[in-house]
């Protein structure tokens, strides 16, 4: 799976449920996580488990709470 578009998904997840609601509608912002969750879980189990690695390689390089969320993002989209 294209790592560049698997930033995309993990920059758009993270932009969805962290906006303020002054950036964006909270229901708005549900319903396109929602899309996104339900997306993935369509992925074949090799490309689901190249997103799964790829989450934990980014949350690696990252600190603090946002590698935590980085790490829940399989979970929270039903793929782990």
């Amino acid at each position: 799976m294209n790592e560049h578009l698997m930033q995309i998904v993990v920059d758009s997840i993270d932009f969805f449920a962290n906006c303020d609601e002054s950036a964006m509608d909270p229901d708005l912002a549900v319903a396109r996580l929602e899309e996104i969750a339900y997306q993935l879980q369509q992925l074949s189990a090799k490309d689901r488990d190249a997103f799964v690695r790829y989450t934990d390689a980014v949350a690696t390089k990252t600190k603090g709470e946002k590698a935590d969320f980085y790490r829940s993002i399989p979970r929270n989209v039903g793929i782990r």
